[in-house]
């Protein structure tokens, strides 16, 4: 689904929300008038660094170029636009640095409770420099599309109960299935993969600090 500045795909009524995982503990959902797209966070404190414009999350108040990606895709098909100009479209810069300063590491997680259950087994994605200097934009997505296109272990398939939850994957695969092909002639996940828990909500939305953990290489990554 297109994402948009004005909703959360994740509260949308009619978006259809994943049962339960039963072998997890559940959380608490967000009210439904909650909006993570207008959130006012800040993108700079005194102890962390800058995330780069085209990575963060697209808003009405603050102009800039952002990122469209599918995840389900590889990094190479992302482009930059001005998302009040959608058609004006460029390829990316991957060797420019992710934040200003530059960093080594960041640590990106999800708060959407959907997925912040998984993520307690998962772990959060670990970006690390491929020109060990500074992480770059190329290695932040190519660490995010990877995260996600890592097959499901037999202990998370275990934790899916049968029903609901087995054709929301199939389904998902099925549709990731399809994507695949048409982008590169060919299937290259035929298994389950974390990318299938996502519930269509795949589109990069834009990154931005994690308050709670105080350190400025921690971030929050934001799908829609």
């Amino acid at each position: 689904p297109a994402y948009s500045s004005r909703q959360n795909p994740w509260n949308s009524q009619d978006s259809p929300r994943l049962p339960p995982t039963p072998l997890l503990r559940p959380v608490t959902l967000p009210d439904t008038d909650t909006n993570v797209f207008m959130s006012q966070t800040p993108y700079l404190s005194p102890n962390q660094a800058q995330i780069h414009p085209a990575l963060r999350i697209a808003s009405s108040y603050e102009p800039s170029l952002c990122i469209h990606w599918d995840i389900l895709h590889p990094p190479r098909t992302s482009t930059i636009h001005d998302h009040q100009a959608s058609l004006n479209t460029a390829r990316l810069d991957f060797n420019s640095s992710a934040a200003i300063p530059s960093l080594y590491r960041i640590h990106i997680t999800i708060e959407t409770p959907e997925l912040k259950v998984w993520m307690q087994q998962w772990g959060a994605i670990h970006v690390t420099s491929s020109v060990n200097t500074y992480v770059t934009l190329g290695d932040v997505l190519r660490a995010i599309y990877e995260y996600f296109h890592t097959p499901l272990t037999q202990e998370d398939l275990t934790a899916i109960s049968p029903g609901p939850w087995r054709g929301i994957l199939e389904q998902a695969r099925r549709k990731r299935f399809r994507s695949e092909q048409v982008i590169s002639g060919s299937v290259r996940e035929r298994e389950f993969v974390r990318a299938d828990l996502l519930n269509g909500n795949s589109l990069f939305a834009g990154l931005r600090w994690n308050e709670e953990s105080g350190r400025g290489y921690c971030w929050e990554l934001i799908l829609s």
